[in-house]
């Protein structure tokens, strides 16, 4: 089992404060199931709406911006 550390300051933050409750969960779920390069590999918006309880598509990926990479269909980057 993969072990993950959080940055508990991450709800002082403002961006993070001012997202919506299913974008909080999808970026929560980003963070925990990369590896640890931040490579999100076999990214499936069904699966992810499944696990999260609410619809996810690309669009909600593409809210991030730059926080999160798009590198192919199914592969995502979180730098940092």
């Amino acid at each position: 089992m993969r072990k993950r550390y959080f940055d508990r300051e991450k709800y002082n933050d403002s961006w993070y404060r001012r997202l919506n409750p299913v974008h909080k969960c999808l970026w929560d779920y980003l963070l925990t199931e990369c590896n640890h390069a931040g490579i999100f590999e076999k990214f499936d918006p069904e699966l992810t709406s499944f696990k999260i309880g609410a619809e996810i598509t690309m669009d909600d990926i593409k809210f991030f911006g730059a926080r999160v990479k798009i590198l192919s269909d199914s592969i995502l980057f979180i730098p940092g």
